[in-house]
């Protein structure tokens, strides 16, 4: 076994160690290059079409990055750890996303809702672990050539998806630390975010102010309750802010984007309606894709070019969305604000949709209206990822306290937007309003608008201007007191100063 060196343009040359190269080398490995890291986003951001496969490896190169700086700033805590298990965690980088089918995490979606059982969700996470396995099975030769036995690989499933009880040798206290560099349930500040941050933010021309070289350089290894946890030294404390500022932004400017959810949905649609027109061979026959994620030998051979068989193969239907995807025929977005209910995670948005259309329907008026939802957080929902980081300086390690991180993080940490469009421009705006205004309602929910002459109610209209303030710039987990505005952001503010005030007025 030869090492590799690959050529990335995030980071770089990458040399790949030979054990990982058998794994890249295999089928299941490099379907990865014909599914797209962004998905139907490349349609709008057109130099988004790099692939899961350099995800992947660019996570893998990291992962290495990674244990490299951990060690050099903490040895005495890698006196247990040996090549293998360094190994391991740098294949769990690079096989953490080989479960993604077509269109990356679209795909996971429309099988999931589709599912009897709501509580048999579908997860890439899960998917990976089986492919892992698959891959193994089909290549019988590549844990003899890499070394590596079968708690080995149970420690590499481990890692990729760390909220699975741990049963290889490696779960202990002292090696706690490692299962936090490729998937960190605790905190969320890992590889797989470092790299696909830099990597979607350069594909698609995106400034973000998060830098992971900073963090590598300021890590270390220590013991906190008995257990061993990376730490970051107590003065990157606004990087670590940067690092989840950046995330939601991508969300809201890239991931999703209302071109790219509106995209998503023509694609969702026209791959539910060819799922029982194309099928895809198995051992036992012809097999539906709805049910491919279940047959890994089936699953292995999905991409992105399932959108040419559905061309050919679907029902007319989904060919005319397909239609309308490549030529960004995407309606009209006629209402949206920041939805206010009292469980948020209960709304059923497929429900809600219905109902709109049928009142729309009875209205007289001659529309198609459908819902786009928006879910925007910090990557932990509604939890505060900064309240589980732990930070050492020359005095020891320590979570920030309880008023300390009261003050620097932002108000609202999820927020849930709702965009509703249409084909076409209504002829009556106002009881458009008022129907989509009662369908909400109806169903406890409040759409808070931006735009105060969309609502009577002065309550609203003021909320509403407030929301635009908290979804937009200002709700960045960076403290204000140390944060430079824009003189774009002064407007949004009452105690902008004097002459940014002027400035606007003129």
């Amino acid at each position: 076994m030869t090492e590799v060196t690959f050529e990335d343009a995030v980071h770089g040359s990458i040399k790949i160690d030979p054990v990982l190269q058998e794994f890249i080398s295999t089928n299941q490995f490099t379907r990865l290059k014909h599914i797209k890291q962004l998905g139907a986003a490349s349609y709008v951001f057109l130099g988004a079409t790099h692939s899961r496969f350099a995800h992947c490896i660019g996570t893998a190169h990291l992962a290495g990055q990674f244990l490299s700086a951990l060690e050099t700033a903490s040895p005495d805590h890698f006196r247990h750890v040996t090549r293998t298990d360094k190994l391991c965690v740098q294949l769990a980088g690079l096989c953490h996303d080989i479960g993604h089918g077509p269109f990356s995490h679209l795909w996971e979606r429309v099988v999931s809702q589709l599912q009897d059982d709501k509580n048999q969700q579908v997860h890439h996470e899960d998917i990976s672990l089986k492919m892992l396995d698959h891959l193994i099975r089909k290549n019988p030769d590549i844990k003899k050539k890499a070394g590596l036995t079968d708690d080995d690989i149970m420690f590499v499933k481990e890692l990729i998806n760390p909220y699975k009880i741990r049963q290889s040798s490696r779960s202990k206290p002292e090696l706690n630390f490692l299962y936090q560099i490729v998937a960190n349930c605790d905190t969320g500040i890992d590889v797989d975010k470092f790299d696909y941050l830099a990597r979607d933010a350069m594909h698609t021309k995106q400034q973000i102010s998060f830098d992971s070289r900073l963090l590598l350089q300021n890590c270390a290894v220590r013991e906190y309750q008995g257990v061993t946890h990376v730490v970051f030294h107590e003065r990157v404390l606004p990087c670590i802010m940067e690092l989840f500022e950046s995330r939601r932004k991508m969300h809201r400017q890239v991931y999703q984007d209302r071109r790219v959810k509106g995209l998503e949905r023509l694609l969702m649609r026209a791959i539910e309606q060819s799922l029982e027109h194309v099928r895809v061979n198995s051992r036992t026959g012809p097999m539906s894709l709805l049910s491919a994620h279940s047959d890994m030998d089936v699953f292995g051979r999905l991409d992105d070019s399932i959108l040419q068989r559905i061309k050919a193969e679907g029902p007319d239907a989904a060919k005319q969305d397909i239609m309308k995807m490549q030529s960004l025929d995407l309606g009209v977005c006629i209402d949206g604000g920041l939805v206010d209910c009292d469980d948020l995670q209960s709304v059923d948005y497929r429900q809600l949709e219905c109902q709109l259309r049928s009142e729309v329907s009875h209205s007289g008026q001659q529309l198609d209206v459908w819902l786009i939802p928006q879910k925007l957080d910090y990557s932990q929902k509604s939890e505060n990822p900064l309240s589980k980081v732990l930070l050492y300086n020359d005095m020891g390690v320590f979570p920030l306290s309880p008023p300390y991180l009261a003050r620097i993080s932002p108000k609202t940490l999820e927020d849930h937007n709702l965009l509703v469009f249409s084909n076409r421009r209504p002829e009556n705006m106002a009881q458009l309003y008022k129907l989509i205004t009662k369908t909400l309602a109806n169903n406890g929910i409040t759409l808070v608008r931006a735009n105060p002459s969309a609502t009577s109610n002065k309550h609203a209209a003021s909320a509403a201007w407030k929301g635009v303030v908290r979804s937009g710039a200002s709700s960045d987990l960076t403290p204000r007191s140390s944060r430079r505005r824009t003189s774009e952001e002064h407007s949004y503010f009452e105690d902008a100063p004097p002459v940014a005030k002027q400035n606007n007025m003129a």
